[in-house]
């Protein structure tokens, strides 16, 4: 939505992070509220454990789709490039080994052309310094296109995940009787 509008992304990034905070502020109080206060602190401790081990399980999945997103749209970016007119130079570069500082191979089927070495970029620029810049320009708009992707769907699982919770939540909580003061 940010291409839209800066401001509707920001608008719904603070809907969601009030969200957030209403959860926080909710999810603080339910253990005291549910659970005998000799049990309180365990409770709260197992409770941690779970979010710490979600915590670290979302973050590996989205390194991975991210990553994922990323690789597909750097091969997206040799496709489109060749297309555009660049396929002798695409083919040259690809079928050269370039060798980083420390002298590993560099695979430019997964390695952005911004992310490399300045040294590198330099050596593929005087190949054609036209093309060179034609590729980059391509492959940034190309790849950070398929990004934009690969974080609608991490909002959405992170939006899931909060839905989920909270109707099991509302499943387990126990169903309270109204009290009434007076007579």
């Amino acid at each position: 939505l940010g291409s839209i509008h800066m401001w509707l992304a920001v608008s719904i990034i603070g809907f969601a992070m009030a969200g957030h905070q209403a959860w926080s502020a909710n999810i603080y109080t339910t253990v005291s509220d549910m659970f005998p206060k000799v049990t309180t602190a365990s409770v709260t401790g197992i409770g941690g454990m779970f979010g710490a081990l979600g915590g670290m399980l979302i973050a590996k999945g989205a390194g991975m789709l991210f990553d994922a997103y990323k690789f597909a749209g750097i091969a997206a970016s040799w496709v489109k490039a060749k297309a555009s007119g660049l396929n002798e130079y695409c083919t040259t570069i690809l079928s050269n080994k370039w060798m980083d500082k420390n002298g590993a191979v560099i695979d430019l089927n997964k390695v952005e052309l911004r992310g490399l070495e300045k040294e590198v970029i330099k050596k593929l620029e005087a190949l054609d310094p036209v093309a060179y810049s034609k590729l980059q320009a391509i492959q940034n708009e190309v790849v950070n296109s398929y990004l934009s992707q690969s974080y609608f769907y991490m909002f959405l699982i992170c939006g899931v995940a909060y839905l989920l919770a909270w109707f099991i939540m509302r499943a387990l909580v126990p169903k309270m009787k109204t009290i009434r003061l007076g007579s």
